[in-house]
């Protein structure tokens, strides 16, 4: 588990002299606005909203937290996987096991809340429950599990949930996340500034970060194209100092490698 944070962390409305509105704290990555609606909100509506993310606890299905013995390594039937859950909730114990329920989670108290609300003090989580996480958004609210597979013959569908958020906070969250690469200011618009992304099909939609203790710098967001299809990715620097320097570079890479293999959007002349 790592912590996550929501980046530079500087006041929008002071540095730079746009309104403070949802979708310019994402551009500009604000923590001062997101501590503050984080504060504003019940603990157990927080710690409950989370776990509908797939924050707080394992998220792969299967028994791939489950350790086989010999007998059953050598005869192929999986392998073990040991996967963090995360932390929602204050004063983690290292010893719990990951909640199954957001009922189980330990309690998160309300003057936690402004740290939690930009990945500090004790909130936790996984590169694969920020890169799933995203891939919530790029599906319009549908929640559905990760999961590995070795060939075509082990995708299967899996359960999806709608976790019933509006159309007008979804495009709130995509016009922000989609002006982090595309407009000033946006923090990872350097990298993609340069990008011929678009005229392949594909739009992407980003979200730079850092972490503290260690620190690390990180990338998360999707990518989608007029067919609807999408990818979703999270990625870590271990002693990167800047999301937009060090991860995003990164992401560009990976985009336009599943752009290239045929994966989303058209191949480059």
């Amino acid at each position: 588990p790592i912590f996550l944070k929501s980046g530079a962390g500087h006041n929008t409305r002071q540095s730079i002299g746009i309104s403070n509105t949802a979708r310019n704290a994402i551009r500009y990555s604000c923590n001062v606005f997101f501590s503050h609606v984080a504060h504003r909100l019940d603990p157990k509506v927080f710690q409950r909203r989370f776990f509908e993310f797939g924050y707080g606890h394992q998220i792969l299905p299967g028994p791939f937290g489950t350790r086989r013995s010999r007998a059953q390594l050598e005869e192929g039937q999986g392998r073990f996987l040991r996967e963090a859950g995360g932390c929602l909730f204050s004063n983690p114990d290292p010893h719990r096991s990951s909640p199954a329920e957001v009922d189980d989670l330990g309690p998160l108290f309300k003057g936690d809340l402004k740290q939690f609300g930009v990945g500090q003090a004790d909130f936790r989580a996984t590169v694969l429950q920020v890169a799933n996480a995203a891939a919530v958004i790029a599906r319009g609210g549908i929640y559905k599990s990760p999961r590995l597979f070795l060939n075509d013959s082990d995708l299967s569908s899996g359960e999806q949930v709608d976790l019933g958020i509006s159309k007008s906070t979804l495009d709130v969250v995509r016009d922000g996340m989609r002006a982090v690469v595309t407009e000033i200011h946006g923090t990872g618009v350097e990298e993609f500034r340069s990008a011929d992304l678009d005229q392949r099909d594909v739009k992407v939609f980003g979200k730079t970060g850092s972490t503290q203790d260690p620190a690390n710098a990180w990338f998360m967001g999707f990518a989608e194209d007029s067919s609807q299809r999408a990818i979703s990715f999270a990625l870590v620097v271990e002693e990167g100092k800047s999301g937009s320097q060090d991860a995003a570079p990164l992401a560009r890479k990976i985009i336009e490698f599943c752009n290239e293999a045929g994966y989303i959007g058209r191949k480059a002349d």
